[in-house]
């Protein structure tokens, strides 16, 4: 410390000693920085700055540069007596790190095996067809091989394989001999799996849809769901599941359904006694998808332009053909879906709403003027009420309109719509 100034110095080396070996890193001084320099002594601070700085003949850049290679000369003696000391070659190094890595042919090798294991769906969907040939009579085999199918054939081009590979017939192979060996011998699980494998098959699918019209599914189809008391109600439903996979979007099955009293078949299944609300609404929502799929083919052909009106034309011109809302009416359904609005859950009035509002035009003047039309209003009455509860809640707890709002609009049309059928009722009977 320099009293005088009140800096730190460092203190040099005698002048004797310096110039023997000016170069020599043992003679370098330990320089101090000094972070309290007084702005007011400035000039005088630089002065002793550069004279220190300059030792030996040396720079401050030469002294820096001098220090830092003394120290990166220290570290490598360092790292090389660590190596002597633990008995570490930079053989042994090296060889250390290729063992790390694998050689190409290694890596060949391993992924040759890894391939081996990989099958395209295609190469699973023979392999499960060769191995169903061979355990016909293996139950417990044939259900996990239809359930395999079941997953697999949602793709379209792996259900356009199947039955170029003749999965078809061991389908109806498997949904006959369920339906002919009596009720006492039936095996529900496997008939069933085979129904929801034809149902995944011939979903929007229409190669498949052909192909199961031309095997004569439709037939079978119909009478499974009108089979004795030994299926159980997974058969039953699966059936109709079936059905309305290969009847959607397909005039053609829709006409063979029509020409094999399919509507009939229909109308008994749902006034069945053991007939559960699954099977009823799913029979409900198929009459109720085919009546809207005509619907819109007729506005799609009024509205298409260009390239495209010649085929909506053709379309339309298939779904005039089969006219099918006015056979559903024909065959007494109009009454019988109005007795559905009579089911408490939310999904039940949905679909029973829906199918109202769809095939009103055929239905709209019985729905009014029937035996049951003020039993039908004062349901609907009861639903609107219901649903304007539900979306007051609705909207205080999430603070926006959702599906009870929804419902109470569509409960609230229908209910507007039928009271003025019912007018045009009454008038038209005066």
């Amino acid at each position: 410390m320099n009293i005088q100034t009140g800096h730190t110095e460092a203190r040099l080396m005698p002048p004797s000693n310096a110039n023997d070996n000016p170069a020599s890193a043992s003679n370098l001084p330990a320089l101090v920085a000094n972070d309290n320099k007084d702005p007011s002594t400035g000039d005088e601070d630089a002065a002793k700055e550069e004279k220190n700085n300059n030792i030996g003949g040396l720079s401050g850049q030469a002294l820096r540069e001098a220090l830092s290679s003394r120290r990166m000369k220290e570290a490598l003696k360092k790292i090389k007596a660590e190596n002597l000391a633990s008995g570490q070659t930079g053989d042994q190094d090296g060889e250390s790190i290729v063992q790390q890595f694998r050689s190409y042919e290694d890596l060949k090798s391993d992924f040759a095996k890894i391939n081996a294991g990989i099958k395209t769906d295609l190469e699973v969907i023979k392999e499960l067809l060769a191995e169903w040939r061979r355990s016909t009579a293996d139950r417990a085999n044939r259900i996990r091989i239809l359930s395999e199918f079941e997953y697999h054939l949602r793709q379209i081009d792996n259900a356009q394989n199947f039955v170029q590979l003749g999965g078809l017939e061991l389908l109806m192979s498997q949904i006959n001999g369920t339906f002919s060996n009596g009720s006492e011998s039936v095996d529900n699980e496997s008939a069933a799996a085979a129904l929801r494998v034809l149902a995944a098959c011939c979903q929007g699918n229409a190669p498949v849809q052909v192909a199961a019209i031309k095997a004569g599914f439709l037939p079978v189809l119909l009478r499974a769901m009108l089979a004795g008391s030994g299926l159980e109600q997974q058969t039953r439903s699966a059936s109709v599941l079936a059905l309305a996979s290969l009847c959607r979007n397909f005039p053609l099955a829709q006409t063979v359904l029509l020409k094999s009293g399919g509507l009939a078949a229909l109308r008994s299944a749902f006034d069945s006694r053991d007939t559960d609300r699954a099977r009823v609404l799913r029979i409900v929502t198929l009459l109720s998808d085919m009546a809207l799929e005509a619907a819109e083919a007729e506005a799609h052909a009024a509205s298409a332009g260009g390239a495209s009106s010649a085929a909506a034309s053709e379309r339309h011109r298939q779904y005039q053909q089969v006219s099918v809302a006015k056979a559903i009416a024909e065959t007494g359904w109009c009454s019988s879906i109005t007795r559905l609005l009579n089911f408490q859950d939310h999904d039940a009035v949905e679909k029973t709403v829906t199918a109202m509002s769809n095939l009103f035009d055929v239905c709209g003047r019985e729905f009014a003027s029937n035996d049951g039309a003020q039993s039908t209003i004062a349901a609907l009455d009861e639903l609107v009420g219901r649903y304007e509860r539900l979306a007051k809640e609705e909207l205080e707890e999430e603070g926006a309109a959702g599906y009870f709002e929804q419902m109470r609009q569509r409960v609230g049309l229908l209910k507007q719509r039928l009271a003025e059928a019912g007018g045009a009722s009454v008038r038209s009977e005066l």
